[in-house]
């Protein structure tokens, strides 16, 4: 079929029964609930919403397609629309908007992965086993791939690492998939682990405590090197308290980089600054410095902070968090 017969066959929308189509297996698509309730109130609860939504796309199924779904009534399978479809029926809908194309089932596929892509919505697992179709059964290669979809060969590449991990550790993925937990740039990161074990337990990791993709690379590599893994998700991502006091220190730096607090009070000696600062960082003075009311007990109220502070860490955090600083205070 020409290109402009095309063109002309996709300005044609039809309203057709819901049991004459049946979904694309192979679809890359994936919506969250967020995405899926806003859909379901645009379509509102009765008919009225048909002409809210953009109509569906389809193509005839083969008549070996039809033996093969064995469904009677089928006569179309989805190409893209497959969640419009689906809320339609949870509506009680008898029909939906649709435009029919006579493409491949090949064609279809492709289809449906680029409309995905667009949107940004693509399943980072169906998006990999695609490439590998693309690979193991047409016989392409990842430099053709790159070239038919415009992106570059290293990200190819990145994609099919995707299904490297067991497919058990995939399936369970899924669900975290849609809902935004898991990402391909974790997939990516997790493939890379040598052992499966040590993919198991990365994937564990991100679902629990919903690492980013940068906070994934670090606990593999603290894994490699032969620590606990808890250890390395320690040191990734501290206790609440500890981020927010780490956050606060640096807000501090950041404002006496713009405007040194000490530079500002001159009424205070010299040589008490230089004495505090034997025994003190600077920032431990700068942070004592801006709240005390005195500031000729300099000395004397920032040896009494850093003792509570030390006291409150082992109160919340308890001896292991102590640990864990003095240990990055001395790498």
């Amino acid at each position: 079929m020409g290109e402009e017969e095309k063109r002309r066959e996709e300005d044609i929308v039809q309203l057709i029964p819901l049991k004459y189509f049946v979904p694309m297996p192979e679809s890359v698509g994936v919506m969250d609930s967020e995405e899926d309730d806003m859909l379901r109130q645009c379509m509102g609860r009765h008919e009225k919403g048909l002409y809210k939504i953009d109509p569906i796309l389809a193509r005839p199924l083969t008549e070996e397609e039809k033996r093969e779904i064995g469904k009677p009534f089928a006569k179309f399978m989805i190409i893209d629309g497959h969640q419009r479809w689906s809320i339609a029926r949870d509506l009680h809908w008898r029909k939906i908007r649709a435009i029919i194309v006579n493409v491949s089932r090949e064609e279809a596929r492709e289809l449906n992965y680029l409309k995905n892509r667009v949107r940004g919505r693509v399943d980072p697992i169906k998006e990999a086993l695609y490439f590998k179709h693309l690979i193991d059964d047409l016989g392409m290669k990842p430099e053709d791939i790159a070239e038919k979809f415009g992106i570059s060969v290293r990200h190819v590449y990145r994609i099919l690492d995707r299904v490297k991990i067991k497919k058990e550790l995939l399936d369970k993925a899924r669900p975290y998939v849609v809902l935004g937990v898991v990402s391909g740039k974790h997939l990516e990161e997790i493939s890379r682990a040598k052992e499966p074990e040590r993919q198991k337990e990365l994937l564990e990791a991100v679902i629990q405590h919903k690492l980013s993709r940068a906070e994934t690379k670090k606990v593999r590599e603290a894994v490699e090197e032969g620590k606990p893994i808890e250890e390395a998700i320690r040191v990734v991502r501290p206790p609440p308290e500890v981020r927010r006091a780490r956050a606060m220190m640096r807000r501090l730096e950041k404002e006496r980089e713009r405007k040194p607090i000490i530079e500002e009070v001159k009424p205070v000696p010299t040589d008490l600054i230089e004495e505090a600062r034997k025994y003190y960082s600077l920032l431990v003075i700068d942070t004592v410095f801006k709240y005390i009311t005195d500031k000729s007990r300099l000395i004397e109220v920032t040896k009494k902070f850093c003792e509570l502070m030390l006291k409150r860490i082992q109160e919340k955090e308890g001896e292991d968090a102590i640990k864990q600083l003095v240990k990055e205070a001395e790498a």
